[in-house]
């Protein structure tokens, strides 16, 4: 009988080995259970460790070479990483071992790594047994190792990888690294891959990974090298049912605190752009890239009008977005009224001759808009930025002006003349992610939380349906088009208002009688 035929075998054996190993000398490092032994869960050993390690070939050797674990944020899959590559290292059974902690940047490796250097420092029995370096540990007794490699890393070629420990996989900016050392453990037997991370964003590297993984799960494709692991909620689950919470998160109730994650949830469901990084973080949703932002609804319940007198009582905060010659420009008023909530207005600017091109290209309602007042239409085919300087102007003879906000990419030297010829208040706001992100957020939680109010102008509410959000692995986010064809300058110059009335008041901060109180 060939290899192929034959069945493979489980040795429980194996798997408890592992066990063992992990809640003798692996230890808790912060919180409540510091010192005390890291005892694993039931689904930990059930669904990883066993099948990972007691599960053999014929030859004795281990059938599980690629091990792939998707687990929600929080459920401790970074310190069972660690735990294993411990192991790895040490106790099991090879001499030379390399192990390599491996992120899509170096300070996360390093993630893995410095969770191990903490363990070997809690424990007496691996302190003695290992040689602890800034870049390196190395067990005494088998010459094995563990280091940190990144895709920021310029060689990755000539490793014989025993043991590669990738975290949060998502965040791997292609397969090059990945593709590297994983044909380099084909020079050694019972060498392991093992990758657990949270859910990513669609069309990229992990996404594929996630695929082959989910392919091998549910029995379409035959590679029974791999363990594919992977909790998570289905598309068509309600995101806000706890049992939902509890299907993607293995965790729930031990590791995870329910009331906590609740809140989490509540957040989601009051805030419609952190709806798909709940879903991607905490229930390993596969999202794309961007995502809708306000939904026109809620949009819509905010419509008011205020009469002028309040608003020349009212600070004014403007956010103006400049566009190219022939393109719209948009420029944001934001009322601050006496009680706190804010009204915008916003006026867009379209090149009189480019109306009707407009209206039967972009499948939008400027011919209308125009007629009724939406659009300020200026001479010719062109931007003409006289008009925008000169309700600039008005404005700042009308209000109070506390700040112009403009982006400095298209709008430098125009900005720079009114500051010079006419005083108006003006600041660079950068367009970049980490700059927007703070305003975008606060735009939103006003908007849903109806303390920004606005006047009904459907071509901003146009801009809004055309607006999806960014957002990075930081949790920053950005207003972005994605794959519309539609405008959302308006949007874009009410969030540049929105960071030129954040910045006034970083730099008028309010008189609060606690902190005098407090200083004395």
């Amino acid at each position: 009988m060939t290899l192929k035929k034959q069945k493979r075998i489980y040795d429980q054996a194996k798997g408890e080995r592992v066990v063992r190993f992990i809640e003798r000398f692996c230890k808790h490092l912060h919180g409540d259970l510091a010192g005390k032994p890291f005892m694993l869960e039931e689904w930990q050993k059930r669904d990883i460790i066993y099948p990972a390690f007691g599960t053999m070939r014929p030859d004795g050797y281990r059938e599980k070479r690629f091990c792939y674990v998707e687990l929600p944020k929080g459920n401790g899959k970074s310190f069972l990483l660690s735990a294993i590559t411990l192991y790895m290292a040490i106790a099991d059974g090879e001499h030379n071992a390399e192990v390599y902690c491996v992120a899509g940047d170096r300070e996360q490796a390093r993630i893995i790594f410095d969770t191990c250097r903490e363990m070997i420092a809690a424990d007496p029995t691996l302190s003695a047994a290992c040689k602890v370096f800034k870049n390196s540990i190395v067990h005494t007794k088998s010459s094995s190792t563990i280091k940190v490699i990144s895709a920021e890393a310029y060689s990755k070629h000539g490793y014989r990888p025993y043991a590669i420990m990738f975290d949060e996989l998502h965040v791997q900016p292609n397969r090059e690294l990945y593709d590297t050392l994983t044909r380099g453990m084909i020079k050694r037997w019972n060498s392991m891959c093992w990758m657990i991370t949270t859910a990513g964003v669609k069309n990229t590297f992990a996404e594929q990974i996630h695929d082959e993984a989910e392919l091998i799960r549910r029995g379409k494709v035959k590679n029974p090298a791999w363990l594919p692991v992977i909790y998570n909620a289905s598309q068509d689950d309600d995101p806000f049912d706890p049992s939902v919470w509890a299907k993607a998160n293995p965790g729930m109730g031990n590791i995870i605190d329910a009331e906590n994650f609740a809140l989490l949830s509540n957040e989601a469901k009051s805030q419609p752009s952190a709806l798909n990084s709940f879903k991607r973080l905490h229930l390993n949703i596969w999202t794309g890239a961007t995502e809708s932002w306000i939904p026109g609804h809620v949009w819509d319940k905010n419509v008011k009008q205020i009469p002028e007198e309040e608003l020349q009582m009212a600070e004014l905060f403007m956010g103006l977005d400049l566009a190219s010659t022939q393109d719209l420009s948009a420029l944001a008023y934001l009322w601050r009224l006496q009680d706190g909530t804010l009204y915008l207005k916003v006026t867009t600017y379209c090149p009189e001759e480019t109306i009707h091109d407009r209206d039967r290209k972009e499948n939008a309602n400027y011919l209308a808009w125009n007629d009724e007042g939406w659009i300020s239409a200026t001479p010719g085919n062109v931007q003409d930025l006289e008009t925008i300087r000169g309700d600039i102007l008005r404005a700042a003879g009308q209000y109070t002006l506390q700040g112009l906000a403009f982006d400095p990419w298209t709008a430098d030297n125009f900005a720079a003349e009114l500051y010079t010829r006419n005083s108006i208040p003006v600041k660079k706001c950068q367009q970049s992610l980490s700059n927007l992100s703070e305003p975008s957020k606060y735009f939103e939680q006003l908007t849903v939380g109806k303390k920004l109010f606005h006047d009904g102008n459907p071509v901003v509410a146009w801009n809004l349906d055309n607006t999806q959000i960014f957002r990075d692995s930081n949790n920053n986010i950005r207003p972005h088009k994605g794959k519309s064809k539609g405008k959302i300058d308006g949007i874009m110059a009410a969030v540049n208002a929105v960071w030129a009335m954040q910045e006034y008041d970083k730099e008028n901060p309010t008189f609060d009688i606690g902190n005098m109180i407090s200083y004395f």
